[in-house]
């Protein structure tokens, strides 16, 4: 009888040991599983570090973009300061030569023509009158100039 007692706990004891085997291989499992979640997890740490860094890249490389355009904005505003200042300066001078034009066109036609002296002082005149109407025009056209190119900076 002592036999079959001991055959028993034998017995029991196998029992115990695979179910503990099997507990074991299922720990074993979970460990595993587990191990390959972390893994993938680090994985996805370094990509998400990876992104991270390309879009600090990217800021830095779009601050500096954008502080080359404002700089680039400045000196484009000082050009076009300095383009209003030669349109006013050239508008003067145009404003001032058709005043002397007037002038010189009202003063011609008050001598008569009739006398010769007068007729001499006359054609001087008319040619003093169509150099500065050349000097105008020529005036006039560099404004036009400065004017369109204001316009081409301003857009």
């Amino acid at each position: 009888m002592n036999l079959a007692k001991l055959q028993q706990d034998v017995q029991y004891q196998m029992d115990d040991a695979e179910a503990l085997s099997a507990q074991a291989n299922q720990v074993i499992g979970e460990h595993n599983a587990l191990e390959r979640e972390i893994s993938s997890l680090e994985n996805d740490i370094c990509q998400l570090k990876s992104e991270l860094s390309t879009r600090n890249t990217n800021i830095h490389h779009h601050r500096q973009r954008l502080h080359n355009l404002e700089s680039e904005k400045n000196r484009l505003h000082c050009q076009l300061d300095a383009e209003h200042s030669k349109n006013n300066s050239l508008e003067s001078e145009v404003r001032s030569l058709q005043s002397k034009l007037n002038s010189r066109a009202t003063s011609s036609n008050s001598h008569s023509p009739r006398m010769p002296k007068a007729h001499v002082t006359h054609q001087k005149k008319r040619v003093a009158c169509t150099t500065q109407t050349n000097r105008l025009n020529i005036s006039k056209a560099k404004l036009d100039s400065f004017r369109s190119k204001n316009i081409t900076l301003r857009h």
